[in-house]
Formats: structure tokens, C-alpha cells, sequence
């Protein structure tokens, strides 16, 4: 809508120059350099537009979820493609995410006490061959969930809500309380923040993403 009526305007502009509304229309010496010019507008045009509206964006999701009689608080990440019309009709598409990786830590809701320090998050990717988690994936552009992490899983056994054990840590045993994640993700090596607040109880449905922070 914002992009449209700037060309709007500037189709306008365009016009009312042609009606001598800003004086004297320019003389025919001068429409050389106004077709050169043109012309290399036309030309570096779709590379500017795609510089400023095509980079990589990653949204994030936060949902409960039952996988196998388990219950996993999951963060869902996706690169959306480029939707306005426009901006696909000069030729924007999304770029993608060569490299994403994820760290959180769990801090208690009111006191602000970090029980759990900077975790690697295990990201799965949905177009792997397998199963198994990695620390850092690519996210090419996609209408569906590109990747996920589970932060929080109950343990049905022990009936205690933990964090996953990563290469360098036991699972983390969360008591009943409110708590907030802070996610920091690194697109390209660029860091974006996300927080989101959850609550433990003392059963599985009790374990579910709450508000926003």
C-alpha cells in the first residue's frame, strides 16, 4: 500500500512536469542526459528494490505441543516469501537464511532469577533426510514451518517438566512457577531477541506457553 502510492506520486510528478506546472519543460539538449538517467534508473532498479525487500526475515512461533504422549513447548521458525504484489511484480523474492542457529536462557518470572544460563537449542530442520538435531541449518524461504527447537518437554516418568540434555549438560528439572525464555537467535550472524513467557506445573497439561513478555 506505501510502496504504490510512492509510485503513485511519482508517476504524478512525472506528469505534472510534462504540463510546465514547475516551469519550462527541459529543452531538447537536455533529453539525452533524461533517457541516460532513466535508463540506469530502470536498470540498478530491481537490485535496489531486492537490497531493501528481499533480505532474509525469520518469524517465530511458539506452540504446545503432543508428540507420542510427550509434551514439548516448541518454537517454530519460518522465512515467509515475498507476498505483495508489487514487489513481486519488480521482481523481489526472499532470500535464504544461510545460517541459523538458536540460544535461550530461562529466567523465573517476577524476580528476574536465571535458573537456566545460555542453552544451545537443537534445531531440527523440516526438509532433513533424518531425525537428528543440529546447532546451525539454513532456512530457505517457505509458507510452512522451515525449522524447530523443543525448549521445554515434560518427563511423563518422573512427572517434572526439564530442559534437554545438550552435549554439554544434564536435563534441567524446572519447578511448578511462571517463567520467561529468552530466545536469541543469530540469522547470518545477526542477532534478534524473542521473549515469550511459559508455566510449569505439576502435570503435563499445566506446561504450556503463556502471553507475550
Amino acid at each position: 500500500m506505501g510502496f504504490g502510492f510512492f509510485l503513485f506520486a511519482i508517476l504524478l510528478l512525472i506528469l505534472l512536469a510534462f504540463t510546465g506546472v514547475f516551469g519550462k519543460f527541459p529543452d531538447s539538449w537536455s533529453w539525452t542526459g533524461i533517457v541516460l538517467a532513466g535508463l540506469g534508473i530502470v536498470m540498478t532498479a530491481p537490485t535496489i528494490f531486492q537490497m531493501i525487500l528481499g533480505g532474509p526475515r525469520v518469524d517465530v512461533d511458539f506452540r504446545d505441543y503432543m508428540q507420542s504422549g510427550t509434551k514439548l513447548l516448541q518454537v517454530f521458525f519460518n522465512n515467509p516469501p515475498v507476498t505483495n504484489r508489487v514487489w513481486r511484480f519488480l521482481g523481489v523474492h526472499r532470500e535464504t537464511v544461510a545460517s541459523l542457529s538458536a540460544q535461550f536462557r530461562i529466567s523465573e518470572v517476577g524476580s528476574g532469577t536465571i535458573i537456566v544460563p545460555i542453552h544451545q537449542a537443537p534445531l531440527y530442520a523440516d526438509d532433513a533426510d533424518s531425525d537428528a538435531c543440529r546447532q546451525r541449518i539454513p532456512l530457505p524461504p517457505t509458507y510452512s514451518v522451515g525449522a524447530t527447537a523443543a525448549i521445554i518437554l515434560w518427563d511423563t516418568p518422573n512427572k517434572c517438566a526439564v530442559i534437554p540434555p545438550d552435549r554439554l549438560r544434564q536435563p534441567i528439572i524446572l519447578k511448578p512457577g511462571y517463567y520467561q525464555a529468552h530466545i536469541l537467535l543469530l540469522v547470518d550472524g545477526l542477532p534478534k531477541q524473542v521473549l515469550r513467557r511459559f508455566t510449569v506445573g505439576t502435570k503435563a497439561d499445566d506446561l504450556t506457553w503463556s502471553r507475550k513478555a
